[in-house]
Formats: structure tokens, C-alpha cells, sequence
């Protein structure tokens, strides 16, 4: 299947499925389902372009509680959201505590690659994943 048209059925499954996990099932719960249907959706992507099945949230450097947001074999997807509202990844206290995580994934071995939700919508992401698995 053509990459364009996975990132456009991605992008437009992710925005129907909040909008009715929301209505049926309350904020919380929803937010659950959300995250559970964006991933579904993200290991559909990441079969769509060769790549092997993905890990999300996975914990790294016991005992300290981080985890990636995607892990492929060793090629970490961090998805940075909220960049252009003030989020947290735009905050000095927190921009510094992620520099820490990102440092000591690297230093572990991890290839980590820094993405936009928009990125991994649109393909680009898991074609930044090939290039790293590929060396």
C-alpha cells in the first residue's frame, strides 16, 4: 500500500476515533482508547513500510522511570508534542530533564529520533526509522 495513503487513513482514523471515544466513554476513558487506537494505528504504519513491530512506552535506565513513546529494535521515536502552544517540550525545566533522558538513552545505545505528530501522520517519521535502521 502506497505510504501517502496510510499516513492519510492514519490521520484521519486517529481524529474519528477521539472524537467518538470522547462522546462514548467520558474523558478519561477516552483518552485510554485514544492512545490505544493511535497506536494500533501506528504499528498498521509501521507494518505499511517494512519496519518491525513497535514497542510504545517502553522503560529504559531502571531505576529511573523514562520511557520512549516508540521503541523499533533500537531506534527510539520520541513524538514531540505541543511545540508550538507552550507545551511541555518548549518549557526550560522540563526541556533540561528531557536533555538528561535523551542523553542517557544515547549513551545506552539508543538511536533516538525527535518527531512531530505531524511527522509520524504523514509518513515521514517511519521513513526517518528506515534510514536509521538501515544504518
Amino acid at each position: 500500500m502506497d505510504a501517502g495513503v496510510v499516513a492519510a487513513i492514519v490521520s484521519g482514523s486517529a481524529a474519528i476515533i477521539g472524537v467518538l471515544l470522547t462522546v462514548a466513554l467520558g474523558k478519561a476513558a477516552s483518552r485510554r482508547a485514544e492512545r490505544e487506537g493511535k497506536q494500533r494505528l501506528m504499528a498498521a504504519a509501521c507494518a505499511a513500510h517494512g519496519l518491525p513491530v513497535p514497542v510504545f512506552e517502553y522503560p529504559f535506565a531502571e531505576p529511573r522511570k523514562w520511557r520512549f513513546d516508540v521503541l523499533i529494535d533500537f531506534v527510539a521515536l520520541e513524538i514531540q508534542g505541543g511545540l508550538f502552544v507552550q507545551g511541555r517540550h518548549t518549557q526550560g525545566a522540563a526541556l533540561a530533564k528531557e536533555y538528561e533522558k535523551l542523553n542517557e538513552a544515547g549513551c545506552l545505545g539508543y538511536s533516538v529520533l525527535l518527531v512531530t505528530p505531524e511527522q509520524v501522520e504523514s509518513g515521514e517519521a517511519w521513513a526517518l526509522v528506515q534510514r536509521a535502521l538501515a544504518g
